[in-house]
């Protein structure tokens, strides 16, 4: 599939049966692109490819009704315009507030994370991209699981838990000497 629905309701995750929901994959190499679009399509899942950030917002932007794209695997290096840029633009429509997006990154540095989240990504994958890891992201965040963020002072953890994690850690947080800092939650961009 390689063209956006064009109908009129705003795209979102979570809701109905995920399998079979659209993704969009934006990524500029055409290797990387190949291989994820053929591990999600294995899956069920059906693929709309953008080699840039410029086309990914477009697509998204068109991508409203009956068949929207439910989540994005956003690239953070593209030419054109970056996933991070593509990212920031989508989160000024209120419609685009709540749609999952993942980053893709081969950069681990530190503050790289963080960059991706300030964005308005709400999910993480390294590069090189494992099969397994990229499929349990996508269903973490089709299932309406939120990034996490820990307490002030260990603020530089981002952390994707799903919801018994979650409940497990905030256990272990509330007893004594146990050392783990309290969970807030992150606020929706």
């Amino acid at each position: 599939e390689t063209s956006p629905a064009n109908t009129s309701t705003p795209a979102h995750a979570g809701g109905d049966d995920a399998r079979g929901a659209r993704i969009l994959v934006a990524e500029d190499s055409l290797v990387n692109q190949k291989v994820i679009a053929a591990v999600l399509r294995k899956r069920g899942y059906r693929v709309v490819v953008a080699g840039d950030g410029r086309e990914a917002v477009r697509i998204v932007e068109s991508s409203t009704g009956d068949d929207p794209v439910r989540l994005v695997l956003m690239d953070v290096q593209m030419p054109i315009m970056d996933g991070l840029e593509a990212t920031r633009m989508l989160r000024e429509a209120a419609e685009w507030r709540k749609l999952p997006i993942v980053a893709m990154t081969a950069h681990s540095m530190s503050g790289d994370r963080e960059r991706c989240f300030e964005s308005g990504m709400t999910g993480y994958i390294p590069k090189p991209v494992h099969a397994a890891h990229l499929i349990r992201t996508i269903e973490e965040q089709l299932g309406g699981v939120m990034v996490e963020k820990l307490a002030e002072g260990d603020a530089g953890h981002v952390c994707l838990l799903g919801m018994v994690c979650l409940e497990t850690y905030a256990r272990s947080a509330s007893t004594p000497g146990s050392g783990l800092p309290s969970i807030h939650s992150r606020k929706a961009p």
